[in-house]
């Protein structure tokens, strides 16, 4: 996934499944794209974790 298909404010979810996430940020660190984003666990506490752009699936 390139860096201007995702922006902040974007919902995705990884590739392999799980939560609905909201895009924080997007960089390039050292030649990988990566995305800060944010979720609400089962509990409804607020995670958040930076993936590889790769690993995500946009959904809205």
């Amino acid at each position: 996934m390139q860096v201007d298909e995702l922006k902040p404010g974007d919902v995705v979810e990884l590739k392999s499944g799980g939560p609905d996430m909201t895009v924080s940020w997007v960089e390039n660190q050292d030649g990988v794209l990566e995305a800060r984003c944010d979720w609400f666990d089962k509990s409804q506490k607020q995670e958040s974790a930076v993936f590889p752009t790769s690993s995500l699936r946009k959904i809205k």
